[in-house]
């Protein structure tokens, strides 16, 4: 699962780094300024009834916050999941506050194209404040935006993934007394 650099996920660096920047970097970061020429749409509705195998590569992403139980290296508190309906793919963005959800969904639509698609992507999330981060770079960058409807969480498939890597993560240290 990619994780976004500290100085892509949420702005804050602190400095220690001592690797040159590249001109992938400066692309990236140009990438993450990025403003479509048509702005997405944003919505409230619960999520359409989907055949995965008809659906393409970025149409239909979910994601969601969780929180850390302790501290992580490097300041990180919390990650962003985000899930490809149509791939399966799971990908994950560290970063240091539920505030970054927007900076973290511009690193991964720069990483992986989704702005630059030929045809509508959609992105549903709960309705959880710092959410509004993340619905902004995404129809600022032409991607449109669905919140989930309130008191709902299981529309969101984003949240299905978080629950199975907390289990697998559980299972996998139970015996090695974590």
């Amino acid at each position: 699962m990619p994780v976004a650099d500290a100085d892509l996920s949420d702005g804050e660096s602190d400095g220690t780094s001592s690797e040159a920047e590249s001109d992938e970097d400066d692309a990236l970061r140009e990438t993450l300024v990025y403003k479509a020429p048509t702005a997405g749409r944003e919505n409230i509705r619960a999520v359409p009834r989907y055949i995965a195998t008809s659906l393409r590569k970025w149409e239909l992403m979910f994601a969601d916050w969780k929180d850390y139980d302790e501290i992580q290296r490097g300041g990180y508190k919390c990650y962003l999941i985000v899930y490809c309906a149509a791939s399966g793919g799971k990908f994950m963005y560290d970063a240091r506050s539920h505030t970054a959800s927007g900076r973290c969904f511009r690193a991964h639509a720069a990483k992986h194209g989704v702005h630059l698609m030929p045809y509508s992507c959609t992105i549903y999330t709960d309705n959880c404040g710092s959410m509004n981060h993340l619905k902004d770079a995404a129809i600022e960058m032409g991607i449109n935006h669905c919140f989930t409807p309130p008191h709902e969480q299981s529309l969101n498939e984003a949240e299905k993934v978080v629950d199975q890597i907390e289990s697998v993560g559980n299972t996998t240290n139970q015996g090695r007394g974590f």
